[in-house]
């Protein structure tokens, strides 16, 4: 059986709510106010994080109902939850829906397809990484999905903790709503896409991860994971230079290595934090019959969203 994974937090008072399937919960604030992008008043939509189709695709195949596994820093469990938040109105929601759309026919397919990988061309190499060409596909559409998934986390108030753009919110604001507008100087949008692993561990294609920060001296780097492709964006005045040559919005390249380096960090962070409710009873019985919870995870046919903790 196939146990995606999907990060989240618990329930509390303010603009988050949680998506349950065809279960939905109570608003508990109204959906009036400025919508982020747009900046105008009115009524604001339920808007996901990471794209609804990204979940769709990865419980596409796992048995009714379908429970992810949600995994942070104090716990593991099986939920079927999705985080959002009311943020955008109408018309910006549908001005980030081409974009969203695009990324889904290019990223890894549920059949098994990496359309954006196939596409590209090699232009250097180097041990395990691989410097590819992307002119092909539609680069601006792909870097403006990545950098509205960052954005949206960073402004989000209760959805998503622990990350901000800062001073770069509103630089990113500008150009995810005015049409035609410069990738934001300063910054870096890197692309690694996730070729087959060299080792048994099992392949990342289908992992998503929410955004996660981490700040470095004169930068700080924000990213996160969607079906094969995982999207670093870096931003502050001491940007390293490889990430700038690397920028997928200035320069149309990304890289390209095998998803056994993904599949060490998550599979270190599983490790780390304990099964909890009917996740521990099905690991339990893992344990026994299979030489303990470490030897169960390293079998296990991973799903898709993966979250780290905070």
């Amino acid at each position: 059986m196939r146990l995606p994974l999907l990060e989240g937090r618990e329930d509390r008072q303010g603009t988050m709510q949680w998506d349950a399937g065809a279960i939905y919960g109570v608003a508990m604030v109204p959906k009036l106010g400025p919508c982020r992008l747009c900046l105008v008043e009115g009524e604001r939509r339920k808007s996901h994080i990471l794209p609804a189709w990204a979940y769709r695709r990865i419980v596409a195949n796992l048995p009714s109902p379908a429970r992810p596994l949600q995994v942070r820093a104090e716990a593991t469990i099986e939920t079927d939850r999705q985080i959002w938040e009311y943020l955008l109105c109408d018309a910006c929601e549908e001005r980030l829906s081409p974009w969203e759309n695009y990324a889904s026919k290019v990223l890894v397919q549920e059949d098994g397809p990496f359309p954006w990988l196939a596409g590209c061309t090699p232009v250097v190499s180097r041990d395990d990484l691989e410097a590819l060409d992307a002119s092909g596909l539609d680069t601006d559409a792909l870097c403006r999905f990545g950098s509205s998934v960052i954005w949206r986390a960073s402004v989000s108030r209760e959805a998503v903790s622990g990350l901000s753009l800062g001073t770069y919110d509103e630089q990113f604001r500008r150009y995810l709503f005015t049409d035609g507008a410069p990738f934001p100087e300063k910054a870096a949008l890197v692309a690694y896409l996730q070729k087959p692993p060299k080792t048994n561990l099992p392949p990342a294609d289908q992992i998503v991860t929410l955004p996660v920060q981490k700040r470095n001296s004169g930068y700080s780097c924000h990213k996160f994971a969607l079906c094969g492709v995982v999207f670093y964006l870096f931003v502050g005045g001491q940007v390293p230079d490889v990430f700038s040559v690397l920028c997928l919005a200035r320069t149309r390249r990304v890289c390209a290595i095998p998803s056994d380096r993904f599949m060490e960090d998550l599979g270190g962070l599983i490790l780390k934090s304990p099964p909890k409710g009917v996740f521990a009873r099905k690991q339990a019985q893992e344990a026994r019959a299979n030489a303990g919870y470490a030897a169960s995870i390293a079998r296990m046919p991973w799903g898709t969203t993966i979250a780290r903790s905070r």
